[in-house]
């Protein structure tokens, strides 16, 4: 304690369930933010409006203030590699299609003589590797 009590008293003993009673007490809530306002700045105050400025939401953001990226402008900031423009010339990419079927990627892929791994199994991480996982005691 850095101060004794009105009564003169010291120190506490507390049993194990009351310690960690207390101590729950005081730890803050998971998921919370650590800074409570009350009063007119609490978040349902009538009159905060008055007080706090509203930050209007840009169109690059979600409601909650993130910013929000296509995947293009998420390489061309992370990677350096502008999916917009086109290598040869620099005139701008258009969107022709999206192709979601499994089938059709492959076909075109292999049209242009791509050709990937094929995906995986569902076993395959459970399949033999060549090594022998077997147990031996020592």
């Amino acid at each position: 304690m850095k101060r004794p009590f009105a009564d003169g008293t010291r120190a506490v003993v507390f049993s194990p369930g009351e310690f960690l009673g207390r101590l729950a007490a005081i730890i803050p809530p998971a998921w919370h933010n650590l800074t409570r306002f009350g009063g007119i700045l609490a978040p349902a105050a009538r009159d905060r409006p008055a007080v706090i400025p509203s930050t209007p939401v840009a169109a690059d953001q979600d409601p909650h203030g993130h910013r929000v990226y296509c995947w293009a402008a998420m390489l061309k900031r992370i990677f350096g590699i502008d999916l917009t423009r086109c290598p040869r010339c620099g005139a701008e990419v258009r969107k022709l299609a999206v192709i979601t079927e499994p089938q059709a990627i492959r076909q075109l892929l292999e049209h242009f003589g791509i050709h990937g791994p094929d995906p995986p199994s569902k076993l395959s991480a459970f399949t033999n590797t060549g090594q022998d996982l077997t147990y031996h005691p020592l």
